[in-house]
Formats: C-alpha cells, structure tokens, sequence
C-alpha cells in the first residue's frame, strides 16, 4: 500500500490480505472527501481508561478527522499547544485552523520529544510562541546573542531576577547608546561599590526626599559650584566642627531676627593682621636705626683715629718747645693764663 493510500489507522482485525485493498481504497476516498493529510498515531497504554487518549502523533498536511475526533471529546488540552487554543477560542478553530493557511506539520505525545544535532540547527518562523510548564536552562558553550528590532522585555512574576557577569567583567547598561532615558523603580535601593565611583551630568540634577537624608564622608570633601547657591531650611540647622573653620568671602550680608553665639575665644583675623603688620615694619625701622647706629659708630672710630693722630703731634711739639728753652729760668709766681 502506497503512504499517500494510508490514513493513518492500524486496525488489527482488519488487517489481512483479504480486505487490505477494499479498506485502503474506501478509507483513502474518505480522506480524499474531508482534508488532504497523512499521520502517524499510537494510542496511549498507560491504563485501560486511557487507551484511546493520544500516546503520540505525527501529522503531516492538513488537519486529520482523528483531530476532530479529539475535539468531540474534550481532548484538545493533549493535541495542542496551550496557546494555540487561546488563539483560537476553544473552538472547532483550534483543530481546523491547526495547518494554518497550507499544510502543517503537528507533533505531540505523552512522553518526551528528544532533538539532537551534531552540526548546526536551524529553526525559522513567523510568530513563535513557548511555553514551559516547569524549570527552562539553557546552557551556551559560547556566546549567546538575543536582538529583537521591537520591544523586548525580561521579567518575573514571582521571583527574583539576577543579572551578573564572570569575576572582573563588566556589565554595561546603555539606554539608545545615550540618547534614551533609564528607569528605576523600587522599593528600596543598595548600592555596594568596592572602588571608586564616578559620576557625570551634562544636565540639571533634581533630588527629593521625603524622608531623613544622612550624608557621612569619613575622607575629606570639596564642592564647587559654578554659580549661585540657596539653601532653605524649614527646621533648626546645627553644624559642629571640631577642628579650624575657616570662612572667607568678598561680601557677607547676614539677616538674622535673634542671634544667640556662645564664644570662648575670639580672635580678631583682621585686627591681628594689622598688628603683624605693624610688627614688620617697627622690625624694618629698628633694622635701619641698627645700621645707621653701624655707621655712626665707624664714623666715631675714625674720628678716634684723628684725635689720637692730634694728641702724638702735640706731644712732638711739647718736647720741640723743651728743647728751645734749654738754659732759661722763668719766675711765673702770680701769673694767670687765660686760654
């Protein structure tokens, strides 16, 4: 008997020498009359109140009156695919829109469906949908690549979804390669950086809080801000500080309704200035009196020098005078000198 002569019923009773020719041909008229397909079909032997319940199937063409057959009795769940039924209302579509719009190929059973190449596989569809009924893995030996031209989504309707990378490899998240926006939505949020982080805006920054904001920086800490700054403060604002503050600013205008300060010590920045100031030059003039008093006293020492130079001529004239008087007797009782 020729494939496109079988209608896919194996019928032991039947099945003799005698009447394989009659029963091929009535059988072939009738699927000629109902639908063009060709299947494969094994009952199911698992009980006895499962023995006409499909064991597995393999139809090629159109639909086959064998689907039919499940339709009426409520078998449709063990046939097709969850989806497919949805798409076509769970009706008398779901068996005779199996094929599509040509001839299609359906593939089920009770047990398992095992697929293995040793080279390449290729599958090529239209629409595809999946569904899985328990644990999905998949395991790439290589690098995995997912690009869809629409919307592509990943997400989770009962449990966690973890995305992580190798030790040392980075994950990049990049929204239209920097002309789209990244959304978060959470509860809570935790961030745990074990290096440095870095943080870039061309823009504005806009922050609220509805609740309390902590803020502890245990290195030191430097803002720069290009323009003007306001801060308000609804509530009681304290700062302590238990090192030097130090505050400077070309003009400070302060408007204050009570102003309470309690003050240890208090130095005047600007008073002590002038003082040091005052102290330079004091020092600069004592230098300058130092080194005028330097040569005040060089001047002294060559005036020494003169004198001296003066007192050993008149001591040379004295003895001159001796000399020349050698020999005269003078009387000067009485006499009175004026110099």
């Amino acid at each position: 008997m020729a494939l496109a002569d079988w209608n896919g019923f194996y019928d032991p009773d039947t099945a003799n020498l005698d009447n394989i020719a009659a029963s091929a041909a009535s059988n072939a008229a009738a699927r000629m009359d109902s639908s063009r397909s060709c299947y494969f079909y094994v009952p199911s032997t698992s009980s006895e109140e499962d023995e006409h319940r499909l064991g597995a199937v393999f139809r090629l063409g159109e639909y086959a009156d064998i689907e039919e057959q499940a339709f009426r009795a409520d078998e449709l769940a063990d046939w097709y695919p969850h989806q497919h039924i949805i798409d076509e209302g769970s009706t008398a579509n779901v068996y005779k829109n199996a094929s599509g719009g040509g001839d299609g190929i359906l593939l089920a059973c009770d047990g398992r469906i095992l697929v293995k190449a040793e080279e390449k596989m290729y599958l090529e569809t239209a629409d595809f949908s999946q569904q899985v009924n328990g644990d999905y893995t998949v395991n790439v030996d290589g690098a995995a690549s997912v690009t869809s031209s629409g919307k592509l989504e990943m997400s989770s309707s009962a449990e966690v979804v973890s995305i992580s990378s190798g030790a040392g490899k980075d994950i990049t998240l990049s929204a239209g390669d920097g002309t789209g926006v990244i959304q978060t939505n959470a509860k809570e949020e935790t961030k745990t950086i074990a290096g440095d982080t870095y943080e870039y805006n061309s823009g504005n920054t806009k922050s609220f809080t509805e609740g309390n904001s902590i803020d502890m920086t245990f290195g030191g800490s430097l803002a720069i801000f290009g323009g003007g700054e306001l801060s308000i403060g609804m509530g009681a604002t304290t700062e302590i500080n238990a090192t030097v503050a130090v505050g400077m600013a070309a003009m400070t205008v302060d408007v204050v309704g009570i102003a309470a300060e309690v003050t240890g010590k208090e130095v005047d920045l600007k008073e002590l200035a002038v003082k040091l100031k005052t102290l330079l030059v004091s020092n600069e003039t004592m230098a300058a009196q130092i080194k005028q008093m330097s040569v005040e006293m060089t001047e002294l020492k060559a005036a020494s020098k003169t004198i001296s130079t003066e007192n050993s001529t008149v001591a040379a004239k004295s003895e001159s005078v001796k000399a020349k008087s050698g020999g005269v007797t003078a009387d000067t009782t009485g006499l009175v000198v004026n110099i």
